[in-house]
Order: structure tokens, then sequence, then C-alpha cells
């Protein structure tokens, strides 16, 4: 049963690769390189995350898993609206950015209760180990939760203003190639 927990996750941590490369696909496209820099961080940390789920499934239960890959509705074709780079609007932009800020906060706030809950079923079968393994991944979870968060709401106080997003990216850019860095080091 705490191996079909675990994955439970795994299979989320796939649904979120996909929502983390079409995030960073939308960003790029967008050419707010700063946000996609961000996403792309989150999918090299989140693939990470992903292979420790299936090697501890592997190592502790021994069982095999079959990854159910996410496949589904682009976020990318859905605020674009299909149309080139060059024929977005401002208010095309606009509601890009917002609505992609705030389905990633939804996503992520929908994940950690995901999480919680099979926290409390291993908890509550006695297996305090898994418990203890997945408690990890729920405070990286929350973290991102908060910075999420707290982000969104500075964008919503400046009513997501395109000339300061746009002016922020490269240090949004460089701060995450730096984390991306220290991944490798």
């Amino acid at each position: 049963m705490s191996a079909e927990l675990l994955s439970n996750i795994n299979d989320r941590y796939h649904m979120a690769l996909h929502f983390h490369r079409e995030s960073a696909d939308l960003f790029w496209f967008l050419s707010l390189q700063g946000y996609a820099t961000l996403h792309e961080f989150q999918l090299l940390e989140e693939g990470e995350t992903q292979r420790k789920i299936k090697r501890y499934i592997f190592d502790i239960y021994g069982v095999p898993i079959v990854d159910n890959v996410a496949t589904g509705t682009s976020l990318f074709s859905l605020l674009t609206q299909g149309q080139k780079r060059h024929e977005l609007t401002s208010d095309v932009c606009w509601n890009a950015i917002k609505r992609a800020w705030e389905a990633y906060e939804t996503w992520e706030l929908e994940t950690l209760q995901e999480y919680e809950r099979i926290a409390h079923e291993l908890f509550s079968q006695g297996d305090i180990v898994t418990f203890n393994f997945v408690s990890d991944i729920i405070k990286d979870v929350g973290e991102e939760v908060r910075n999420i968060s707290n982000e969104l709401s500075r964008l919503k106080t400046m009513d997501f203003d395109l000339p300061q997003i746009i002016g922020e990216q490269e240090d949004i850019r460089e701060r995450y190639l730096k984390k991306m860095k220290e991944i490798y080091d």
C-alpha cells in the first residue's frame, strides 16, 4: 500500500514536469527569460526528486512501478491562443502571464494537499520511515507554495505591470541560473 501511495506521488511529479516544461516554453515564447529559467530550474529540481522517489520505491519496497506520463491540455496553446509571437498584443501577454502564475499557484496548492493526504495515510498505516520521506517532499512543496504566493501577491499589487515585469527578467534569470549551477556542483 505504501508503494502505491508513493507511486501516486511519482505520477504527480510527471505531471509537474509537464507543467514546468509547458510554462518554460510559454515564458520563452513571451520573451520573459527570467520566468522561463525559473521553470527550467523547477523542471531540473523536480526531475531529480522524481528519480529519488522511484529509487526509494525500488530500494525499500522492491516493486516495479510504471510511469503514467502526463498529457493533456497545453497551457502554452491555451494562453497564446495559437498566435505567433509578433502577433501577440500586450493584453494577450498580460493575460497569459497572469493566468500562468495563477495556474502555478493552484497546481502547487493542490499538490501540497495531495501529498499531505498521502502523508496522513502513511502515518495512519504506521509507515513512519516513508512518512518522513514524504514529509521532506512536503516541506519542499510548502516552500515553493510560499514563494509562488508571495510572487503572485507582488505581481497583483502592481497589476502585473508589463514594463516592470520585463525589467526584472534579467535578475530573475541570473538568480535561477545560479541555482541551476548549484544543482550540478
